[in-house]
């Protein structure tokens, strides 16, 4: 704690005045560390708060913790120290952050009771449980993330739909060609094959086609990632082994069908 000139009232305004030749000490972010000092062993290193033209005090190094995220998921950690509140004497709030093993809506009475008694100048307020502030955090994000997810689940099934028609009419028009197939010896598993065949030719463009428009929509969709990049090939390929295995099944049951065919009946059928 500084010493304070007498007659200094305690403001922002005199903070050059109060922290004249004060060092304090600090704790950074592993992202500062990277940042900064990269390389390199930050502990004992000295950094200034503030601009130059402020004259805050310098601070000393002496512990690196794990990053956070503050300003956003889609922000990521950014850079940051901490001071200890007893080297400061102008009153902030504080925030007490408590883990149990126990439900924590049990504890709650107790811990205000106890905060109470313990600062009872000091107001307790806002006591919630992190997953509820969580929740509130990112309540917004979800609900775009669920909309994203039902027109995707529901341009998935018509393209379904319209992949099992259209070789499904394929397959009607073939009946003949299929016939005389068969009863030249061919079999079911050589149908089968080359309907499938057909179908996966069919659906190979449409993934081209819909990788290159999700990587340039990927930009605008970008604010709502979070650990994960825009370009993440993982999600890429597993988008592609999703649409990929839907178009199977939905090329299968006409190809099934078709092997279903009886040659004499199909030719007669002409």
């Amino acid at each position: 704690m500084p010493n304070f000139p007498p007659g200094v009232p305690v403001t922002p305004e005199n903070l050059s005045i109060i922290f004249k030749e004060v060092l304090l000490q600090a704790v950074i972010s592993r992202s500062m560390a990277e940042q900064f000092w990269p390389g390199e062993d930050p502990i004992g290193k000295r950094f200034h708060l503030g601009y130059p033209d402020m004259h805050l005090p310098a601070a000393e190094i002496i512990g690196i913790v794990g990053d956070i995220t503050q300003n956003g998921l889609e922000n990521g950690p950014t850079p940051e120290f901490y001071l200890s509140q007893r080297q400061f004497a102008i009153p902030v709030g504080a925030h007490v952050i408590i883990r149990t093993q126990t439900d924590p809506t049990a504890i709650v009475a107790t811990v205000r009771t106890a905060l109470q008694k313990g600062f009872p100048d000091h107001p307790v307020t806002d006591v919630r449980l992190m997953i509820d502030r969580l929740e509130e955090h990112v309540s917004g994000r979800k609900f775009n993330l669920r909309l994203f997810v039902f027109f995707a689940g529901t341009a998935l099934l018509l393209a379904l739909i319209g992949l099992y028609g259209v070789l499904a009419f394929v397959v009607g028009q073939q009946t003949r060609e299929i016939g005389i197939r068969m009863a030249l010896g061919a079999q079911q598993i050589d149908v089968l094959r080359d309907i499938l065949r057909r179908g996966i030719l069919l659906v190979l463009p449409g993934l081209a086609l819909g990788a290159i428009a999700a990587w340039a929509a990927s930009r605008l969709l970008q604010s709502q990632l979070y650990a994960v990049t825009r370009n993440d090939p993982a999600s890429y390929a597993a988008a592609a082994s999703l649409l990929l295995l839907a178009a199977l099944v939905a090329c299968w049951l006409p190809a099934r069908r078709a092997t279903k065919v009886n040659p004499i009946e199909a030719l007669r059928s002409e």
